[in-house]
């Protein structure tokens, strides 16, 4: 891609990309709905939340925005950074809304040098990664869905969110857990969904 760009233009890329007032997120949002609307992806009879997780390792004695996380497919803790992404499923396509950097308190290697303010909009989401909990970023994620008006009847994720925070979460937002419960002796009751949803 970079060959479509001079010496200059390429500058003006990269000095876009450094902006700490910019808000990504947004534009992100942006483009969904255009794309749900353009699809009519809104008139779909299955809208699902599907939430998952991901460790990307790094490796090096400098890391810096890095902490220890358990990765599933390794079957081992590793150092790196664990992506918490929220995707949206209808009928015929699959569409990723929003996702955060997660640190866990483990080996936490933070920025060693912060950003020009820390008020700003990359600012505050570095600060959320380092104060918030899993599960606080994913209703966080989850609410901010909502505001954008992007609706989902239902909310899928694996063992790991299988808890009672996520079945929570589901519940506020009038959505229907599906969840994969963890495999261990926790006693659990079934809740019924306070509003029925008709499909």
């Amino acid at each position: 891609m970079m060959e479509a760009f001079g010496a200059k233009n390429k500058d003006v890329l990269y000095d876009q990309l450094k902006r700490e007032d910019l808000n990504w997120r947004k534009l992100h949002y942006q483009v969904v709905k255009k794309t749900l609307v353009k699809k009519q992806s809104v008139k779909s009879q299955i809208k699902a939340y599907i939430v998952d997780d991901s460790v990307k390792v790094r490796k090096g004695n400098k890391l810096e925005g890095v902490s220890r996380h358990f990765d599933h497919l390794l079957g081992r803790t590793v150092k790196g950074q664990q992506v918490l992404t929220l995707g949206y499923a209808v009928d015929d396509e699959f569409l990723v809304l929003d996702n955060d950097i997660y640190m866990s308190q483990v080996q936490r290697h933070p920025l060693k040098q912060l950003f020009k303010d820390a008020r700003s909009i990359v600012g505050k989401r570095y600060s959320e990664t380092q104060s918030k909990t899993k599960p606080q970023l994913l209703a966080s994620m989850v609410k901010r869905a909502m505001n954008y008006q992007v609706e989902a009847d239902y909310l899928l994720a694996d063992a790991w969110f299988g808890n009672k925070s996520t079945i929570a979460l589901a519940h506020e937002v009038n959505s229907v857990p599906v969840l994969r419960m963890k495999n261990n002796k926790t006693i659990r009751r079934q809740l019924s969904c306070p509003v029925s949803r008709q499909l």
